[in-house]
C-alpha cells in the first residue's frame, strides 16, 4: 500500500480491483462467505478469523469498517490465503485457487503507479512504445503526427534504408528555398555549412539522430512519391 496516498483516493482503486476479480467466473466458486483465519504463527496483528468473501471486503470498503487501505489489503490477503489453502487436497480447486490469485496479485500492481518513481518509469515505457509505433507508421499517418517525439534520440534507431532515401532525395534538391531549408536543419551540425557551392557533402553518420529524423520528415513531405524502399532490414547504430 502507498502511505502518503489518503484512503479515500485508493479506496476508488480497491473497489475497481474487487468488481474486476468478482467478473472472473471463477469468482463464483468462492461468492458465499467462508470461515477464514490467519495462522498462529503468521498472525503479528492477531487479527481474528473472519467470515470472509470479495463481497463482503467490498462492502467493508464502503460502510467505514476500513480506516486505510492497509486494512482493506490485511482482509484481501487473508482471503486469498484461505482458498489457496482450502484447495490443497482438490487439484482442480488448487488450479483455480492459483489462477485467482494470480489475477489478483497482477491487479495489485496498480498501486505502484500512485509512486511518483514507478509512475514515470510506467509513463517512460509506454511513451517508447507509442514513439516506435508513430516512427514506423504508413506513410499516409504520419503527416498527421508531430515530428517532435517525446522519444530521447539515443533511443531512437535509424535504419539503413532511412539513410538510402535521404541520399536519394538530396539529389533532387535543386530549389534555392529546399536549400536553405536543408541549412536551417543541418546548421546546429554542420555550422560552417555553406551552400554557395553546387554540391555540398554531408558525412549522415555525423549527424545526431534528432537532425537525421529532421531530415527524413523533411523529404517525406517535398517528395511524398518517392518510396522508402527497405532493403536491409537491421538498423545502423548512428553515434
Amino acid at each position: 500500500m502507498v502511505e502518503n496516498v489518503t484512503w479515500e483516493i485508493q479506496k476508488d482503486l480497491c473497489n475497481q480491483i474487487v468488481d474486476e476479480l468478482l467478473q472472473y467466473p471463477i469468482a463464483q466458486v468462492y461468492r458465499v462467505p467462508f470461515s477464514c483465519r490467519y495462522p498462529s504463527n503468521n498472525n503479528p496483528d492477531n487479527y481474528p478469523p473472519q467470515k470472509q468473501s470479495l463481497d463482503v471486503i467490498k462492502e467493508r470498503s464502503n460502510d467505514g469498517t476500513y480506516a486505510s487501505a492497509k486494512d482493506w489489503h490485511r482482509d484481501m490477503k487473508l482471503f486469498f490465503m484461505a482458498i489457496l489453502h482450502k484447495s490443497t487436497k482438490d487439484p482442480l480447486l488448487r488450479l483455480i485457487a492459483r489462477e485467482f490469485n494470480r489475477k489478483y496479485e497482477k491487479k495489485m500492481k496498480r498501486f505502484e503507479l500512485f509512486q511518483e518513481k514507478k509512475w514515470t518509469e510506467k509513463c517512460n515505457i509506454l511513451r517508447k512504445k507509442i514513439d516506435e509505433l508513430i516512427l514506423n507508421s504508413p506513410e499516409t499517418i504520419k503527416p498527421h503526427f508531430p515530428l517532435t517525439m517525446t522519444m530521447k534520440p539515443e533511443e531512437m534507431k535509424i535504419a539503413s534504408y532511412d539513410l538510402e532515401f535521404i541520399i536519394r532525395c538530396s539529389r533532387k534538391i535543386s530549389k534555392p528555398s529546399d536549400i536553405l531549408a536543408l541549412s536551417n536543419i543541418l546548421e546546429e551540425d554542420c555550422p560552417n555549412i555553406s551552400t554557395c557551392g553546387t554540391d555540398v557533402q554531408i558525412d549522415l553518420r555525423a549527424l545526431k539522430k534528432q537532425t537525421i529524423f529532421v531530415l527524413l520528415d523533411f523529404f517525406k513531405k517535398r517528395f511524398p512519391e518517392e518510396e522508402i524502399r527497405p532493403k536491409i532490414m537491421f538498423p545502423i547504430p548512428i553515434q
